[in-house]
């Protein structure tokens, strides 16, 4: 690997899903396909809920269709079923929920084809297809996957194409046994906030929840709170709210 002074060149460091929109773009742009955010989404949710209400063809989600948070909810679920490819023959077998699901999913995705619209399941299945065959800067090179979970079909099969055009592929996971020796409650916060299945926290130690009325006694509680951390060998407390709170105490 060729050096400067100012270090190693070579390197790229990049998250699978920018990853999969600059290997998709040229494919998006030849067919003139717009990607769809999440109010988006939402937005497509919305109106196809709409459409197959006063259409008649929802039976399981009728009473439930038009009230406020089931386009959210159902655009959330609609994300999901594309991910793991999940076509709308499939849903039938589910039951009332399932038929009605297969009815919202084809008229979501008739909506995305009309209005060329492509989501994060279609970005993904267009990055796939084009890192088999393309040519992209950051396509053929040694490949180190690090702590990236792969969480549905759509995100494997994109990996999946990317690593068979890698000459080398390392997958590390970091895991418990990579935490620093001491780690406390904070800090165990801190690296797993995000983690679909967080470990258990190295000591018994932990964050609090609590409820006062009114500010005063919310005060008094959080001093409480400082002192017994004080005793148990906490040394400073680096928050300003906590600074100033310290310093009312004090006088």
């Amino acid at each position: 690997m060729a050096r400067t002074s100012a270090g190693a060149v070579g390197r790229h460091r990049i998250g699978l899903l920018p990853l999969a929109a600059s290997v998709a773009r040229p494919a998006m742009a030849l067919q003139r396909l717009a990607p769809l955010g999440h109010l988006g989404l939402e937005a497509v949710a919305a109106h196809v809920a709409h459409q197959a209400l006063h259409a008649g063809e929802l039976a399981y989600f009728a009473p439930v269709a038009d009230l406020p948070g089931f386009a959210r909810a159902l655009a959330k679920t609609l994300a999901e079923l594309r991910l793991a490819r999940i076509e709308p023959e499939r849903l039938a077998s589910g039951g009332a929920a399932g038929v009605d699901l297969g009815r919202l999913l084809t008229r979501y995705q008739e909506e995305l084809a009309a209005r060329s619209l492509v989501d994060l399941s279609a970005v993904l299945e267009l990055a796939a297809r084009a890192a088999e065959h393309e040519r992209h800067p950051l396509l053929g090179l040694p490949l180190l996957r690090l702590d990236a979970p792969l969480e549905t079909r759509s995100h494997r099969e994109f990996f999946e194409a990317v690593a068979r055009r890698a000459p080398e592929v390392l997958e590390m996971q970091l895991g418990d046994e990579d935490a620093p020796e001491g780690e406390d409650a904070l800090e165990h916060l801190r690296r797993h906030l995000f983690a679909p299945a967080p470990p258990a926290a190295p000591n018994r130690n932990g964050f609090e929840i609590f409820s006062a009325p009114g500010e005063g006694l919310e005060a008094v509680e959080i001093a409480r709170r400082i002192l017994r951390l004080a005793r148990e060998g906490v040394s400073s407390i680096r928050s300003p709210f906590c600074s100033a709170l310290r310093s009312a105490i004090s006088r």
